[in-house]
This record gives C-alpha cells, structure tokens and sequence, in this order.
C-alpha cells in the first residue's frame, strides 16, 4: 500500500497517562482488547464484565481510553483496574482529546498479535467469542478481519426498547473490498483483526467511525469471515456517536473513510471502487442539501457528479438530476410512490 502511515512513536505521543500494574499485567498477551469510553457511567461496568468473562486458555490484555469524562466513568474503570491488574489498563488525560487520538492511543499501546474491540456503551454476551475468533483466524491465515452478528437495542426515551439484529451469518463466504463497500458486513464490538494489517494514513486521526474503515483497510489486505453467532450488544441511543450528529457531520465521516482509503489503495480496480462509493456519498449529500433548502449547493456539487454517476450508477443518476432540478414535483412523486403501487422500474428511481 502507498503513502504514509501513522507511527506507533507517533501514537505514543498523544497525550496520556497509563494506570497498570505492570508486574502483574501478562507480559505476552495474544489478543488486546481496546475499549474508548466518555460519559459512559451506565454502560461502562456491563461493557468490562462482558470482556472479563471471557473463557479462554490464551492470555489477553484490556486497554481503557477515558476521555476525561464528566460523570464516574473513570472512577468505576479504576475500581476494576484494582480489582483485575493481571488484564486491565486504563488510559486517561487530563484533557478531552476525542474520540480519534482516544483509539490511536489505545492502539500504539496493544502488544497483541490480534485486537479486538468494544465501545463503552456496548457489551459482549458471548464468553467464547474470544476463542472461537481466534480459532478461526488461526485457521485461515489468509483472514485479516473476523466478524460476527450483533444484536441491536433501540434505546427509545418514553418507549419499550427494540431489539433487531444485524451483521453476516454465512461463514463460508470470503467477503472482499466490493463487499464492504456495497452492504454493512459487521458491527466493531465483533471484530478481531490482525494487529499486522493495521496501517493507518494521517486522516485517521480525525477518525470516528473506525467499523468502516477499519474493514476496509483488512479487505485490502486479505478476506474477512465470520462467526454465525450473536456477539455482543450494540445500544443505539440518543447520546451515542452515531446518533447525536448531523446528518452533515455523518457524511463527513463517510467521505473521509473514502479519503482514507484512496490515501493508500494501490490497485486501480480497488481504487474504482472506493471512487464509485465516494460518488454515492456525494450523491446522498445533494439530496439532503436539497431537502434542507440549499439547493444551489446541491446544484453546484451535482454538476459534476452527475457525468461520472451516471456511467457507473444510471438508476441512482437519474434519480438525483430528478431531484435538482424539478424538486417539488420529485417530493410529489415520492410521497405517493410510498402510498400506492407503482411498477418496479419506477421504484428503482423513487426508494
């Protein structure tokens, strides 16, 4: 892969303080565990006791990333750091320094062959998904990435939570770059991937949603496979990373995955790719331009969109120039294509 990468000197750098005990802590462990955490006071003890019940015969390490949070996330990390020196390590500053140094500075500190993670507000349920994992990846070398299924729950305020589940459930299938692109493959609290393949570019240090590229990055370098069963938890709330953003700031995020990646990719039909998926973000942007009333920024960034669209994605082309230019009638036109039947080619312009 080209370009330059982030060193771990580089990510020893960031700003922190290690609390460990390093004559207790494994000194060899085969799998590292990265749990970034802020505010997380309700969450972060479910989120440890998932890891900790992990049955393997293999020695493994948890690394905390506190961010200086404002409630007793560091408080309740620490009592489990006392209480369990021989695995946890707790990273913290006296600064919020968000949510990508929090991970590249958890990340120059791993010692394992592989790493997995875990958000501060989700949880494993499995306590072999440690073992099975690496069972797998021991298996086929040629895997970079294991992933698995993750159960959903919608936190609501005032309503029922709602479970859905969600990730891959065919473990023989090879899954490559075109099809982590194309579908969402796995959720990050079901990753172990090969502390080999990490080699992460500069923008990753506004890094955010690491699940996507951090597939990306494995698919590159090999196939990912999964485990067919239920992992972990991803709690989907109100105050979560994903949720609390703009719909701006979560296209951002998407572009600077594809920039991410066009920094390295070497291979010119895993360029075409990424270049195709990067037209799609675009094209997701204008529509909410447009439904948010900037319609002349829409415009602006359709005309040159709209070319390279529509000799890769006509249906979605069509869609878009739809869209820009006759706006009301579009909105019309969805609203009664959601009502009543329409013929599946019109659908293919209207979804």
């Amino acid at each position: 892969m080209k370009g330059s990468f982030i060193t771990q000197d580089e990510m020893l750098a960031i700003p922190a303080q290690e609390i460990s005990d390093q004559s207790q802590i494994a000194p060899e462990p085969l799998v590292s565990v990265i749990v970034v955490t802020y505010n997380h006071e309700a969450y972060i003890a479910q989120n440890i006791k998932g890891i900790l019940a992990q049955q393997c015969d293999f020695p493994f390490e948890l690394i905390i990333g506190e961010d200086q949070s404002t409630d007793r996330t560091l408080e309740i990390c620490l009592s489990y750091q006392q209480r369990h020196p021989e695995v946890i390590r707790v990273v913290t500053w006296q600064e919020n320094l968000g949510i990508g140094a929090n991970y590249l500075r958890c990340l120059g500190r791993t010692r394992g062959k592989y790493l997995a993670f875990c958000e501060g507000d989700d949880y494993w349920i499995d306590p072999a998904k440690l073992t099975k994992q690496v069972a797998l990846m021991e298996k086929w070398p040629e895997t970079t990435l294991c992933g698995a299924r993750t159960r959903v729950l919608m936190e609501i305020p005032g309503k029922k939570p709602v479970e859905t589940l969600i990730g891959q459930d065919n473990s023989d299938i090879d899954y490559s770059l075109k099809d982590v692109l194309s579908c969402y493959l796995f959720h990050t609290s079901t990753f172990l991937l090969r502390k080999s393949t990490l080699l992460l570019p500069p923008h990753a240090r506004s890094m955010v949603y690491p699940d996507g590229f951090l597939q990306c990055l494995s698919a590159l370098q090999g196939s990912l496979r999964c485990l067919p069963d239920v992992v972990s938890v991803y709690r989907h709330h109100p105050r979560g990373v994903c949720i609390g953003g703009s719909i701006d700031l979560h296209l951002d995020r998407c572009e600077d995955i594809c920039h991410m990646m066009l920094d390295i990719i070497e291979d010119e039909g895993d360029e075409r790719l990424v270049r195709r998926t990067l037209d799609v973000v675009h094209s997701r942007r204008c529509h909410h331009l447009i439904n948010d009333g900037r319609t002349s920024e829409a415009r602006s960034l359709a005309r040159g969109l709209l070319p390279r669209l529509a000799r890769h994605n006509f249906p979605r082309a069509v869609q878009l120039l739809l869209h820009v230019c006759l706006p009301k009638p579009y909105a019309y036109l969805r609203r009664v294509g959601k009502g009543v039947r329409i013929t599946r080619y019109a659908r293919r312009f209207l979804s």
